[in-house]
C-alpha cells in the first residue's frame, strides 16, 4: 500500500547478484537556487516482503544538472551529496528528512546505493533465502521545500541523558503564529526521523519553556533538532544538539576469532546479574552462532568453538534486551 495516493516507487540497494543496483530518477519542477537551504523529506519502508529481509546503509541522494546514467544494473559511479551511514529497515512507512544547500542550480535527482557490495553494510532482519536474498526499499511522498525564517525567537535548546533516557528542553522569548514543534532524532547527524510533536503557544510575548523525553535511546550518540511549524505550514529548523547514552553496566574487551574459536571478555560493572544474548553473523547477515550468557561475577571469559575455522568479516552483536553492542571482526 502506498503511503498516500495511488502509487509509489521501489529500488534495490543490494541483491544476490553481485553489485546489482536499482535507482529512482526524477526531474525537479524547478532548479535549485544555489546557496538556499532546502528540506528534503520522504517516506520509506521495506514493506512486508516474503523474500528480502535485509536492510543496508548507503541510501544516497545525488543531485545533478544532467540525469545520472546507469549501465546494465551496475552502481552509478558518482558521489551522492547525501548518504545514510546507518542501516535502515522498517516494515512500516517511516518519514526521513534532511537539509541540503546546493552549490549549483541542479534540477535532477537520483536515489539509490552508489557503492559496491564490499562498501555496503547490511543486516538480516528475518529468515535468509539463499536463492534470492537482498534488500529492497519502497519510497513515497518525496518533497523538497525551501526553508524560510519564522518569527519565533529560540532562546535555548539543550538536553541531558538520565538513566538511558534523553531529556530535551528548549525555550522561546517570543512567538508569532507558532503552531507546534516537531522533535527529530538521528543516529548519524544526517538523516533525521520524527519522534514526537509538542504544541506551541501560538502568539506570545513572554518566555515559553518546553520539554520532551526520548525513552527509545540506542547506545552511543543521538542527534536532535527541532522543526518549528507556523499555522500556515511554514517552518524553520533549530540547530542540532548531541547526547550520548553509555552502557555503564558492562564492557566488552578483546574479542577475537582465531581458527575455530571466538574469545573475549565481558566485565560486569554492577552487583546485579545480567542476561545477555550473543550472536555472531557473517558479512551477508547469516547467523553463525548464538549464545545466551548469564553474568553474575565481575569478570567472565567467553569462549565459543566452531565446527571449522572461520575466514572473512564477521559481526558480534550482544544485547541485554534494551541496548545493542556491535563489533566488527576481520579474520
Amino acid at each position: 500500500m502506498p503511503h498516500t495516493g495511488g502509487g509509489f516507487a521501489g529500488f534495490a540497494t543490494f541483491y544476490s547478484s553481485a553489485n546489482y543496483r536499482e535507482y529512482i530518477r526524477t526531474t525537479l519542477t524547478a532548479p535549485f537556487t544555489p546557496g538556499a537551504t532546502y528540506l528534503v523529506s520522504f517516506w520509506i519502508t521495506n514493506g512486508m516482503s516474503t523474500l528480502h529481509f535485509y536492510g543496508t546503509n548507503n541510501i544516497g541522494f545525488y543531485f545533478s544538472a544532467a540525469p545520472a546514467i546507469q549501465t546494465l544494473g551496475t552502481p552509478i559511479a558518482v558521489v551522492p551529496q547525501v548518504e545514510t551511514t546507518t542501516v535502515i529497515y522498517s516494515t512500516t512507512w517511516t518519514q526521513v528528512s534532511f537539509l541540503y544547500t546546493p552549490v549549483s542550480a541542479y534540477q535532477n535527482l537520483c536515489i539509490g546505493n552508489f557503492r559496491n557490495d564490499v562498501s555496503t553494510a547490511r543486516t538480516l532482519f528475518g529468515p535468509n533465502n539463499p536463492s534470492s536474498y537482498g534488500c529492497y526499499y519502497y519510497i513515497d511522498d518525496i518533497s523538497i521545500t525551501e526553508v524560510s525564517p519564522l518569527p519565533v525567537e529560540l532562546l535555548s535548546f539543550e538536553g541531558k541523558n538520565v538513566n538511558h533516557k534523553n531529556h530535551l528542553a528548549w525555550s522561546t522569548a517570543t512567538e508569532v503564529n507558532n503552531d507546534y514543534f516537531e522533535i527529530e532524532s538521528s543516529d548519524d547527524g544526517l538523516l533525521f526521523y520524527l519522534i514526537g510533536i509538542v504544541d506551541g503557544n501560538g502568539n506570545r510575548t513572554e518566555r515559553s519553556d518546553y520539554q520532551f523525553a526520548d525513552s527509545k535511546v540506542s547506545p552511543g550518540l543521538t542527534y536532535y533538532r527541532l522543526k518549528q511549524v507556523d499555522f500556515d505550514g511554514a517552518f524553520k529548523y533549530s540547530g542540532t544538539i548531541v547526547l550520548e547514552d553509555k552502557i555503564d553496566e558492562f564492557e566488552f574487551l578483546n574479542f577475537t576469532i582465531v581458527n575455530n574459536n571466538l574469545h573475549g571478555m565481558i566485565l560486569l560493572n554492577t552487583g546485579n546479574p545480567v542476561n545477555l544474548n550473543l550472536e555472531l553473523d557473517d558479512v551477508q547477515g547469516r547467523v553463525v552462532c548464538t549464545k545466551n550468557i548469564h553474568l553474575e561475577k565481575q569478570q567472565q571469559m567467553i569462549d565459543i568453538d566452531f565446527d571449522k575455522p572461520l575466514s572473512g568479516v564477521y559481526f558480534i552483536r550482544v544485547t541485554d534486551g534494551v541496548h545493542l553492542w556491535t563489533k566488527k571482526i576481520v579474520v
